[in-house]
């Protein structure tokens, strides 16, 4: 497909543009280089593979931000966009819940193709493989952008937020969340600095010797949180401790693979307090900023005005 603005030609696969295809060639230096081959690497040809018969969760991620924000504002107002859609799980949900609007969603991954394809049936959902920090899109072009757990992943999540902003039309909304630093949480605070010496040794390895390395340390994740906060929540008194737990809801190594993979095989995780956090929206020019923090993280909502 040729661009009309800048004359380049993208590759059609299955249902979509396909913009990463050359993304190499835009002088990046080699850490920032390594953030992309890593995410690319670790989601888009890991985590969010797409199978054969994969089954539909009746809700997901962006269900937490409905719950949180949903009743104030409408969150998927006009023409939507989902940055960092991973499976496309929250964008097919909302293509079928809400049938009448268009709803676009992008993510660098290279599974991209495969769920487009998985999702063609749908008129009103269309998948776009892109950057968040360098968007393929138009000036205001959307009336509202949700994004779950994606910024804190990428090179530059200030830049992201400034992406986030142009791309969004006057009088539009943004929603997203982003891990917090734990700092008012020693337990989990304590599991930040784990996490962080962990990557030290996680980043230098290949994705395959890092998932080893998963396995190898969720059954002593087991014992130091998951457990522990298992028994401390069958106590009604102490039910909330046991939440403060790092991974909390861990029965098996495999029910805490996907998290431990997560967030141990990323080239990094920015993790914000809550002032960081808002100064996220702030910068990038955004108002009306609400932030909701739970033990989870950091929520917001706010309004390109």
């Amino acid at each position: 497909m040729l661009c009309s603005s800048c004359q380049h030609r993208f590759p059609i696969r299955k249902y979509t543009i396909d913009f990463m295809e050359d993304w190499k060639s835009n002088g990046m230096d080699s850490q920032v280089e390594f953030v992309y081959d890593r995410a690319r690497e670790t989601w888009g040809e890991n985590l969010h593979a797409v199978e054969a018969h994969q089954e539909m969760p009746p809700s997901w991620h962006h269900g937490q931000l409905l719950e949180i924000f949903g009743e104030q504002h409408d969150l998927y107002k006009g023409c939507s966009l989902d940055i960092g859609c991973g499976l496309g799980y929250d964008c097919r949900l909302l293509a079928e819940q809400i049938p009448d609007k268009p709803h676009y969603a992008i993510d660098m991954g290279g599974n991209i193709p495969d769920v487009s394809e998985r999702d063609n049936q749908y008129a009103n959902l269309h998948y776009i493989r892109g950057n968040a920090l360098n968007l393929p899109i138009a000036d205001d072009s959307f009336d509202s952008i949700t994004s779950f757990g994606v910024f804190h992943h990428t090179a530059n999540p200030q830049k992201g937020m400034q992406e986030a902003f142009r791309v969004l039309k006057t009088k539009g909304c943004i929603s997203i969340y982003l891990y917090k630093n734990h700092e008012d949480n020693l337990l989990k605070h304590a599991g930040v600095i784990l996490e962080t010496m962990i990557m030290h040794l996680t980043s230098r390895l290949s994705l395959k010797a890092g998932e080893r390395l998963c396995w190898l340390i969720s059954p002593f994740v087991l014992l130091l949180f998951s457990y522990p906060a298992q028994l401390l929540k069958r106590v009604r008194k102490l039910e909330k401790l046991g939440r403060a737990f790092p991974l909390h809801w861990g029965t098996t190594p495999k029910s805490i693979m996907g998290d431990l993979q997560d967030r141990l095989l990323a080239s990094v995780n920015h993790r914000y307090s809550r002032k960081g956090f808002e100064a996220l929206f702030n910068h990038a020019g955004f108002s009306n900023v609400q932030v909701v923090t739970t033990t989870a993280g950091h929520y917001g909502y706010a309004e390109k005005l």
